[in-house]
Formats: structure tokens, sequence, C-alpha cells
């Protein structure tokens, strides 16, 4: 059951006979259309989340419509949430201040026959994600829930030209239950551009790719900007590729992540960029990664009570033996380093590309786990 309340509808120039019955200047046999709502929200099927939105303004005549204050919000703590699914999962918090919808194709919408819209506009808001890794793994296989491949199981056509993001806020959390802390990866000051967005084999055809581009400053400073392209006519093989580049990244910032959740301290260095190239599929990525960077020296860390104490022999091994402390070395040619990664079918797409930029930037400093 859906309720609407607090709505205001405007209408101009109202013809009902045969000649507008199928007249698609008209909605709801109006030549002009204005309509407003006020504070709609609907919980998930599961009740773990609800959506909401403060305000709707539609103007037919315009083809638009303007969202503001859109919110998915859990309706539980995260203790409780954990409580309910019983397993590791993502914990969602959205909000967005304003999105935007031009050229919307309104008589196909209305009739259910498909959602087709001309650009939409993401303006300012945040995302955070938290999981508790301290909980029992989800067993359950993502495959086949890529971004593309979702996309085409919907149950409707559905075609956007242009989606535009300014000025979004994104933050991942991670509970590491050997540190009992949390760490967090921010991606700052979001800005991006996604086409071609649609499920429709005449279109895809025309355009058998969506693209993502996409500029942030990783950990509120790095420059950081990647590109996705996500293979449509190949969806069900889950084709995808990432090209991504990261800028000046300095010690501070790596310990929030390496301390709690790799329990490593980076003592010094100073990474100069990292460019990484990533193919992959439903199983699988690799591709390379060059990391130029100097000064490296890092101390292992170990758990004891509710801090975290250094492990001498294993730090002085590790820079003494193990640790390559700059690339490029001595004159020589930067090394860049090939990555591979067999998916955990577990886990989703982007820890499958961050796990294989992980691999590729391992092997650059020495770390080259079998």
């Amino acid at each position: 059951q859906t309720r609407l309340s607090n709505i205001k509808v405007f209408l101009a120039d109202v013809l009902i006979d045969s000649s507008t019955q199928f007249d698609k200047n008209r909605f709801l046999y109006a030549r002009n259309c204005a309509i407003n709502l006020k504070d709609y929200f609907m919980n998930t099927g599961d009740s773990l989340y609800r959506f909401s939105v403060d305000d709707v303004e539609i103007q037919t005549i315009a083809n638009a419509m303007t969202v503001k204050g859109l919110h998915f919000a859990p309706r539980l703590s995260r203790s409780n949430f954990y409580k309910r699914v019983k397993h590791q999962q993502d914990f969602f918090n959205l909000n967005i201040t304003q999105v935007l919808f031009e050229r919307v194709h309104w008589w196909e919408l209305l009739a259910e026959e498909q959602i087709e819209t001309g650009n939409i506009s993401l303006q300012n808001g945040s995302i955070n994600i938290f999981n508790d890794k301290s909980q029992t793994p989800d067993k359950r296989s993502k495959v086949g829930k890529y971004p593309h491949q979702l996309l085409m199981k919907l149950a409707m056509p559905l075609k956007i030209d242009t989606v535009n993001i300014k000025n979004l806020d994104l933050a991942y959390t991670e509970l590491n239950p050997k540190s009992g802390e949390e760490g967090t990866v921010t991606f700052e000051n979001v800005q991006g551009i996604i086409t071609h967005i649609t499920n429709m084999p005449a279109e895809i055809k025309i355009h058998p790719s969506i693209l993502v581009k996409a500029t942030a400053r990783f950990m509120g400073k790095s420059p950081l900007s990647a590109d996705f392209t996500f293979n449509l006519p190949n969806y069900k093989k889950g084709i995808f590729k990432v090209q991504a580049r990261v800028g000046e990244v300095d010690a501070q910032s790596l310990n929030k992540i390496t301390m709690p959740l790799g329990l490593l301290q980076v003592n010094s260095v100073r990474i100069k960029s990292l460019d990484a190239t990533i193919s992959g599929d439903n199983y699988r990525a690799s591709g390379t990664v060059k990391m130029i960077y100097d000064d490296l020296k890092v101390t292992a860390l170990k758990s004891s009570g509710d801090t975290l104490k250094k492990r001498g022999l294993l730090s002085f091994v590790a820079n003494t033996f193990v640790i390559k402390k700059e690339n490029p070395r001595n004159g020589q040619p930067p090394r860049v380093e090939n990555a591979q990664f067999t998916r955990i079918v577990e886990r989703s797409f982007f820890n499958l590309v961050w796990k294989t930029i992980f691999t590729g930037a391992g092997k650059t400093v020495g770390y080259n786990k079998k």
C-alpha cells in the first residue's frame, strides 16, 4: 500500500475527449501540470531501511522533476541491524540534497512501458557504508550482481542518457576484529559523469558500454581519477575495464587505513603517483600497476588489549630484507607490476577491483603473498 499526503496539483488547459486520449503533449489531459509532494517515505521489503524524500516538484510542460532531500537510511542501530541479518553485510546511509531530472518521458512512464529520461543531476550529498567483519561471513554468491548486470535484470526497459554527480562524499568504514578498531577510506568531493545507461537492446547496439568518469580527493587530500567501462553485450560474463590514477599520498593518510585494518604502521613514505589498468569478468581481474614512491619504512603491529603494540623483530626483517624502499631505484626505469586476483565470489565488484590493485601495489613494495 502506498499513501501520498501533502499533495498540491495544478492543471491548466484540461481537455478530455477522443482527440486528447493519446496526446503525448498532455499529462492527465492537461496541457500543463504541476505537482508538488512533500514528506514521502516507504520502507524496504525487509524493513531494514527507509527511503524518503522531503519534497518533489514535477513540471510536465518542461518534462522536468526536482527531488529535494532524498534519503536512504537504516531503521535500526548498527548492533540491532547485525542481530537481524546475522552475517557480514554493508550498513548504508545515503543522503542527497537535490536530484534534477530533465527530458522525462511521462507518457511511457505512466503507461508502465519504460523509464526514459535525458539527464539526471545529483547535487551535494553523502554515502556512508559500514561493515562489521567480526560477524559471520555471508556465504551467498554475488556473481551476477555487478552494476551493469543488475541493470540488465530490471523488469522494465530503462534509458538514461547522462547522470551528472556533483560534490558527493563517500566513506567506507570497516571494523577489524583482529585490532578491534575501525578504519575508514574516504573519497571526498566526488565529481562524475555516467553515460549510456540502458538495458534496451536497440540502444545497446548504438552504445554497447556504460561509461563512468569520476574524480575525487582520496582521504581528503590526494587527487584521484577513475574511468570504468561496463560491457553490456557481454554482461552475463561481467566484462569490465578500469583505469585509475591517484596523486601524492602521505604516511599520515595511509595510517588511517593500514593501522586498524592491516596492523601496519607506515613510518614514512611519499607516494608520488599510482596508475592502474584493470580488466576483469565474473571470476577474476588482471592488469598492471605502476606506483612511484620513496622513503618507505614500516612497523608491524599486534593487538594487545585495547592498544596496538610494535612487533620489533618482524618490523626489522621487513625493513631490512623484504621492503623495496623506493620505485624507481638507482636511476633504473620504474617497475610496473602485473596484478592478478581471483574473485572471492561472496564479495562485491569493488572488492575485486581493490584487491587487484592492492596485489600490484604489494608486489611493487616487495610484498608478494601467494
